[in-house]
Order: C-alpha cells, then structure tokens, then sequence
C-alpha cells in the first residue's frame, strides 16, 4: 500500500481499496465496490482521528484534562467513521457475494495491480519528494 501510494498520491484511496479487495474477497467471501466510495471519507477521517489521538497520549503527560478533548474528538471521529462505513455498506450493490477467492486469484489481483502501476509509472513517472 505504501509502494502504490507513492504512484497514486492523489488516489491513494484506490490504492487501499485495491489493497484490500483480495483479503476481504478470501476471508469474508465478499466484493466491495463500494469501498472504494467509503475510502474517500474513511481515509481522511482516520487521518485526523490518529493525529487527535497522538495529541491526546503526547498531552497527557503535561495535562490530563486537554488529553481528554483530544481523546474525546478522537472518539467523535471514530463514531463519524463508523456512521459512515454503516450508511455506504447499505448501498445497493455495496458488498456483493462471491465465492472466497483462492490464493492463487488475490496473488492474481495483486500482480494485475502491480502491472497497472508499472504502466501509469512508465506513461507519468513519478518526481522525486
């Protein structure tokens, strides 16, 4: 996921989506087109959510008090997050049924992903950070 961010900046949620796919597809049996919608909420939030939460740990060796609203508004946007995830798995088509993928077919995904990547890196490589 971090190679393929680093070819995707700007959709890096694709990027997890497509990390994904395989591992939902062999354990749970299921295909989520609509992942790929709920990661362009689910990744930013989860983003704030880890630095609120880090604020929170840093904070409460000075103040207890301030690394509890860290740690509240944290927990705001976990709740947002999990709101969020319920509201795009109720989408119709959201999570479909398939067979559980045999390893064969994720390694399959992932090499078909990686050759995706190959070609957009070779059509528009990538500037150094």
């Amino acid at each position: 996921l971090v190679l393929w961010g680093r070819w995707f900046r700007r959709g890096l949620t694709f990027a997890a989506w497509a990390a994904g796919v395989p591992i939902v597809a062999s354990v749970f049996g299921r295909f989520t087109a609509a992942g790929l919608l709920a990661n362009l909420v689910l990744l930013p939030a989860a983003s704030v959510m880890v630095v609120l939460g880090l604020l929170g740990l840093a904070v409460s060796f000075v103040s207890p008090a301030l690394a509890g609203y860290f740690n509240n508004a944290a927990a705001l946007f976990t709740g947002l997050m999990v709101t969020f995830s319920r509201f795009f798995a109720a989408l119709p088509g959201a999570s479909i049924e398939v067979a559980p993928w045999p390893l064969w077919m994720g390694a399959l995904w992932y090499l078909a992903f990686a050759l995706l990547i190959f070609l957009l890196r070779r059509r528009h490589p990538v500037r150094p950070l």
